[in-house]
C-alpha cells in the first residue's frame, strides 16, 4: 500500500479490490449457475428386479413428488445459500425435517420441511469426528419464543407446574 503515498497523484483516491470477496462471488456463481434436481433411479439393482413395471411406475412417481417438494421448499435459493455458507465459513448444513403440524388436506397430516442451517449453531454428538454420518446425534441451536416453546412442552406431556418454570433470557 505505501507505493501510492509519493509521487505525481498522491493526494488522489487509491485503489482498494477486494480480492476475496471476487473469488467468492466467482465460486458461488460457478456452482449455483447450474441448474440441480433430485431423482430416484434404479442404478445397481438385478436386471430381474429393476425391470419390473410396478417399480419402475413407484421410481417415477418418487421422482415427480421429489420434485414438487423441490419447488415447494424452494431448494433452489437454499442451495444458493449454503453454497454461500461453504465459501465463506468451509461447510454449509441444509435441515430436513418432519413438519406434522402442516394440513395437506389428504388422509395424513405433515410434509418435510427442508431450511438452511448456519453452521456454527450445529453440535455433533462427537467433534472430533469427520464423517457426518456416523454421527448418533446433533444439536442445532435455535431460538424460539416462550409461548412456541410451551406448546411444544404442553404437547409432549409437561405439567402444568413446569410449563411455568419455562421463561425467557433476563
Amino acid at each position: 500500500g505505501h507505493q501510492w503515498r509519493e509521487g505525481e497523484g498522491g493526494e488522489l483516491t487509491k485503489p482498494v479490490f477486494n480480492l476475496i470477496r471476487r473469488i467468492s462471488d466467482y465460486v458461488i456463481s460457478t456452482l449455483c449457475a447450474k441448474e440441480y434436481s433430485i431423482s430416484y433411479s434404479l442404478d445397481g439393482l438385478p436386471p430381474e428386479i429393476a425391470g419390473d413395471g410396478r417399480l419402475i411406475a413407484a421410481v417415477d412417481t418418487l421422482t415427480r413428488h421429489i420434485g414438487n417438494v423441490y419447488d415447494r421448499e424452494k431448494l433452489e435459493k437454499l442451495l444458493f445459500d449454503v453454497c454461500k455458507d461453504a465459501v465463506i465459513c468451509g461447510s454449509g448444513v441444509l435441515y430436513t425435517y418432519w413438519d406434522a403440524d402442516k394440513e395437506t388436506g389428504d388422509a395424513h397430516t405433515g410434509i418435510f420441511r427442508t431450511q438452511a442451517i448456519d453452521p456454527a449453531c450445529i453440535y455433533p454428538a462427537d467433534p472430533r469426528c469427520g464423517d457426518i454420518q456416523s454421527q448418533e446425534f446433533f444439536i442445532i441451536k435455535s431460538r424460539r419464543g416462550i409461548e412456541a416453546v410451551r406448546r411444544e412442552a404442553a404437547g409432549n406431556g409437561i405439567g402444568v407446574q413446569d410449563l411455568n418454570k419455562i421463561e425467557g433470557e433476563g
